[in-house]
């Protein structure tokens, strides 16, 4: 993924969102409930981040300042962080990020090493966060084809078992 695929609106009353830039190539990323191609089935969300403006964890403060870290010779959004050293201090210094790209194994096993290092067990997974997003939105009552077309599932079986799993690990 490209940061050139986040695009940051604002809205007519001033609020901002970031959201998928879906003109951007490559953008119609595939994953095993969007396989692409002629068979594929067409992404019918959003792919939307809103601000929550009272929050100190906004999530498009979040990612803007994220975005405003990264390393500019590089187009790629998730890079390898630079090491805190004496010739690298994350206080003063703007880019925090090397030339590099994340790696596939590190970006799958991102969720297990921050729970891990938070003390947090059982850790956490990315598909485990996915399961709870079902669940916490199914427990505040939002409908479920509202909720498939944020995870991308067609079935409703599916997020019943998502439901339990979250259960389970909560």
């Amino acid at each position: 993924m490209k940061k050139s695929m986040l695009h940051l609106c604002t809205t007519g009353t001033g609020e901002e969102d970031f959201e998928l830039n879906k003109d951007e190539p490559g953008m119609m990323l595939s994953s095993k409930n969007h396989i692409g191609g002629l068979e594929g089935t067409e992404d019918h969300s959003d792919g939307k981040v809103f601000a929550l403006t009272k929050s100190p964890r906004c999530p498009v403060n979040t990612i803007k300042a994220y975005l405003s870290h990264l390393n500019h010779d590089i187009a790629v959004l998730f890079q390898r962080p630079r090491h805190p050293s004496s010739r690298f201090n994350p206080n003063k210094a703007i880019v925090w990020y090397e030339k590099n790209v994340l790696g596939h194994n590190m970006l799958n096993n991102m969720m297990r090493n921050m729970s891990q290092r938070a003390g947090i067990s059982p850790y956490y997974t990315n598909h485990s966060l996915r399961a709870t997003t079902v669940t916490v939105l199914s427990s505040n009552n939002v409908e479920t084809q509202k909720i498939k077309a944020v995870t991308g599932h067609r079935s409703d079986t599916i997020l019943s078992q998502f439901k339990q799993m979250s259960s389970t690990l909560s």
